[in-house]
C-alpha cells in the first residue's frame, strides 16, 4: 500500500460507514478504531482525545505514535476502549483485508463488554501443555476434518466430516488436564470468534464467495512445524471454522450463543446446536418415513 496513512485511513472509512456490523454477530457495533505506523495514528470514533490529535476531516483524528500502540489489539486509550491496527506489521495486503483485521479488533472490542469468563481460558495452561505425539496426531487429524468439512458441498460429507472432526476433538480431549482444555478452548473461543468475525467482513467488502476468501487463509488448517512454533494463532482459525459450520446449522446462532451460558466455549456450543439440529433431522425423517407408509 502506497497510499500515506491519512489516504488508507480514509478509504477504510468509506467501507466502514457503510457496514453492519450486527450481520457479522448478533449485537456487534462499530466502536473507535486506530491504525498507525512508527509516527502517526489516525482515530476515528473517539470524541474525547487530547488536543495534540488534529481533525483532518469531519471524523478522522491524527497525531503522534505513543508507546499505547503496539501490535494489533485493544486498548484503552483516553477514556474509551478502541481497536489498533498496525500497518507496519502487514505488507502487500488489500485494503479489503486490512479492514476485515479492524473488524477482527473491534470484535475484541465488544467482547470486553460482556461475559470475559471465556477469555484466553487459563493463561498457564500453556506451561502444561502436553505436545506429545498422540495429542498433535489427533490435533492433525481435525484440522483436516474441519477443512473438509467447510469445502463440502454434499450433505452427506458435511455430516460425516463433522462427526470425524467431533470424534478426534473428544478423543485429543481425553489427553488434555482441564487446564490445558480451558486454555486451548478459551483461546479458540475468544481470538476463533475475532477471526470468524473477520472472514466473515472480507467475504462482504471483497463481495467473494467464502471458498474463494479462504484461499487467502491457505494452510491455516494444516499440521506443520509452524504450528508448534505458533500455537496461539493455531487455535484462532479452529474456532474460527466452528463458526463457519455454525452457520450451515443454524443462521441464527450468534444471538443465541450470546446468551448460551451452560459454557463458555464455542465448541460446547457446536455440539449442543449439532445435537438439536440432528434431532430435528431424525424426527422429519420418521415422520416422512411414517407418511410414506400410510400414504
Amino acid at each position: 500500500m502506497g497510499k500515506n496513512i491519512i489516504n488508507i485511513m480514509k478509504a477504510i472509512v468509506d467501507i466502514w460507514n457503510n457496514d453492519n456490523f450486527n450481520k457479522y454477530w448478533s449485537g456487534f457495533k462499530k466502536e473507535p478504531f486506530a491504525i498507525y505506523n512508527e509516527e502517526q495514528v489516525c482515530i476515528i470514533g473517539h470524541d474525547s482525545l487530547p488536543d495534540t490529535f488534529v481533525c483532518i476531516d469531519e471524523y478522522i483524528f491524527i497525531g503522534n505514535v505513543t508507546d499505547d500502540f503496539k501490535g494489533n489489539s485493544a486498548i484503552d486509550f483516553y477514556g474509551k476502549k478502541i481497536a489498533i491496527v498496525g500497518l507496519h506489521y502487514m505488507e502487500n495486503i488489500s485494503i479489503e483485508k486490512l479492514y476485515s483485521i479492524i473488524v477482527h479488533e473491534s470484535f475484541h472490542v465488544f467482547q470486553s463488554r460482556g461475559d470475559m469468563l471465556y477469555m484466553c481460558g487459563d493463561p498457564l495452561g500453556i506451561l502444561d501443555y502436553k505436545f506429545q505425539v498422540d495429542n498433535l496426531l489427533y490435533r492433525a487429524l481435525e484440522r483436516e476434518a474441519l477443512e473438509k468439512v467447510i469445502s463440502s458441498s454434499d450433505k452427506k460429507d458435511f455430516y460425516a466430516l463433522l462427526n470425524d472432526f467431533i470424534h478426534y476433538r473428544n478423543e485429543r480431549m481425553k489427553l488434555l488436564g482441564e487446564g490445558t482444555q480451558r486454555y486451548e478452548m478459551g483461546l479458540e473461543t475468544m481470538e476463533g470468534t475475532a477471526a470468524y468475525v473477520e472472514i466473515k467482513s472480507l467475504i462482504n467488502s471483497s463481495e467473494k464467495e467464502l471458498n474463494e476468501v479462504l484461499k487467502t487463509y491457505q494452510g491455516v488448517m494444516k499440521f506443520s512445524e509452524n504450528t508448534l512454533k505458533n500455537f496461539r494463532h493455531d487455535c484462532y482459525y479452529a474456532g474460527a471454522y466452528i463458526g463457519l459450520i455454525l452457520d450451515r446449522l443454524d443462521n441464527r446462532w450468534t444471538d443465541k450463543y450470546n446468551k448460551y451460558e451452560k459454557t463458555p466455549y464455542i465448541y460446547d456450543f457446536l455440539i449442543e446446536i449439532y445435537n438439536s439440529f440432528m434431532k430435528e433431522r431424525i424426527s422429519q425423517v420418521i415422520i416422512m418415513s411414517l407418511m410414506r407408509m400410510i400414504y
